[in-house]
């Protein structure tokens, strides 16, 4: 009665989308998953290889201080309007001799104590992801409490690969001045950031043509203010040595100092970086992928608005999803620890220990890598729901074609072992679909997604590919499950229905529409 069918391909290379509307059903986002890609494109599409730098750009500041005992937190709130390829720079000034632990994904550049007078300045950065908290905490360890001082700021237009071109620090003992060290830069147009703590209660006065940005003292509450710390910037327009930055301060028992130079971002991507691009390589005409209206950051950040859920607590935390489809590989962006879950594999690969589990057609690494993706290096790749687990059940292998029985039997097992061991299966997503005549009420694929439905799991299936007057694939016929079509993506907004999607009839049309042309996403090598 049922015949193998194709995965996802067509002779267009389309993937169907699915869009898992997490955020209307189990309290956290919407996901899509859809088409493949084409590598690389040849050197002559490439940006050109001197590419004009972008002016670095101070945005916003965010602080906190008062007294802290040993071991606790001082934690600071993301500043305003941060954004996922932002440099943020943090200063921890604290009155004491001991130790500053920064949160994980924080690069240390320098840490100086005074041994004159117990005040210590620890100076870090990072770049913003999509999922960047809303705050940051740095432990603090001393003999005792003492007070501290805490600032993140966040700068645009800084290189995000390679972002500290030189540093310097210096104590100084003097009552009236604290030095930033002279540092040698390598590149025009460097941010030059400044950052002063002292031991005393006074304000400071910024070095000469630089621009202050933050002055903060330690008492937000009670009369104890010991550390007061300060940051300014400026440009330096040439490579060459900066000359020191001399900050002055009302009065102080001892202070440190800090240069730090920023390589300035350019206006295109490296040529000879590795990304991935869509189909169409002739069209990106120099676009780094995050400009990119089928890029995970431009749907998320400027057409679905997932950042604004993230930001607000719910990335998929909690939530497992469970991918119905060719294997999954472990590739960057899905490596984080429990990110990928393996159930059975009920593919023909599955007696091949070096394939079993694994994705060799590629179609559910990308899917897994929209899904839930989650960058290793911070950097601006995430997936809709960065924060939900993906529960790997493979039935389809390097030919992407699976029989009915097999997609039954994966459904069937999700069902059974939805909770166990610690797992919160709430979603199963099923880019598959075949061409049965049967109703729906006598379909025995639509029935095996009804009882995912009755267990209280959410069914999100493709409508197909076979364009808008195309009646929807089954199980999407069933109205239990989600049948979802692809939207063209086209700038900030969604721009129409893609003319190779299923629509459906007036009795049974598909429930909602995602970006669903060239996204891009995780690769499996060699597949």
């Amino acid at each position: 009665m049922y015949s193998s069918v194709k995965w996802e391909s067509t002779r267009r290379s389309r993937v169907w989308s699915i869009l898992l509307v997490l955020a209307m059903v189990v309290a956290t986002l919407p996901l899509v998953a859809s088409p493949a890609f084409a590598g690389k494109p040849p050197k002559d599409t490439q940006p050109p290889e001197e590419p004009a730098p972008v002016e670095s750009t101070f945005k916003a500041a965010s602080s906190a201080g008062g007294y802290y005992n040993t071991g606790s937190t001082i934690d600071i709130t993301l500043p305003a309007g941060v954004e996922a390829g932002d440099f943020l720079i943090a200063q921890i000034a604290y009155n004491a001799t001991g130790t500053i632990t920064p949160p994980p994904g924080w690069t240390t550049i320098d840490v100086l104590q005074n041994p004159y007078s117990p005040i210590l300045q620890g100076v870090y950065w990072r770049i913003a992801s999509n999922t960047e908290p809303s705050s940051h905490s740095f432990t603090l360890s001393s003999d005792g409490g003492d007070t501290a001082t805490g600032v993140i700021a966040a700068y645009s237009g800084v290189d995000t690969t390679d972002p500290i071109d030189a540093f310097a620090g210096e104590i100084s003992r003097e009552p009236n001045q604290v030095m930033a060290p002279f540092v040698e830069t390598t590149v025009p147009n460097a941010t030059l950031v400044a950052l002063f703590t002292v031991r005393d209660s006074g304000s400071f006065t910024a070095p000469s043509g630089m621009t202050e940005r933050w002055d903060v003292r330690s008492s937000g509450t009670g009369s104890v203010a010991e550390t007061t710390s300060m940051g300014a910037d400026g440009v330096q327009s040439e490579p060459g040595s900066t000359g020191s930055q001399l900050a002055i301060p009302e009065a102080s028992d001892g202070g440190v100092g800090h240069l730090v130079a920023l390589k300035p971002a350019t206006s295109t991507s490296d040529p000879d970086a590795p990304y991935v691009q869509w189909e169409d390589a002739a069209a990106l005409q120099g676009l780094p992928p995050g400009q990119f209206s089928g890029s995970m950051p431009w749907i998320t950040n400027s057409i679905t608005g997932a950042n604004v859920f993230w930001k607000a607590g719910y990335d998929g935390t909690g939530i497992d999803v469970a991918l119905i489809d060719t294997g999954v590989v472990p590739v960057d962006g899905l490596t984080w620890p429990g990110k990928i879950i393996n159930g059975p594999d009920l593919s023909f690969e599955s007696q091949a220990e070096n394939l079993r589990h694994l994705d060799t057609y590629g179609h559910g690494t990308h899917l897994a890598g929209i899904i839930a993706g989650r960058d290793d290096a911070d950097t601006n790749f995430a997936g809709m729901a960065p924060g939900a687990r993906i529960v790997n059940v493979k039935v389809a292998g390097g030919q992407g074609a699976v029989d009915i029985s097999q997609v039954i039997a994966a459904i069937d097992w999700v069902v059974q072992h939805r909770n166990d061991n610690g797992m919160n299966i709430r979603v199963i997503t099923l880019a598959y679909g075949t061409d049965s005549v049967q109703p729906y009420q006598v379909d025995p694929l639509a029935y095996a997604v009804e009882k995912a439905w009755n267990a209280g799991i959410v069914v999100v299936v493709a409508a197909g590919n076979d364009g808008n007057s195309a009646l929807l694939r089954n199980p999407a016929t069933d109205p239990f499950v989600i049948a979802v079509g692809a939207a063209e993506n086209d700038s900030s907004k969604i721009s129409g229905v893609a003319s190779f999607s299923n629509c459906g009839t007036a009795d049974r049309f598909v429930d909602i529409v995602a970006p669903g042309r060239s996204i891009l996403s995780l690769r499996a090598p060699g597949s």
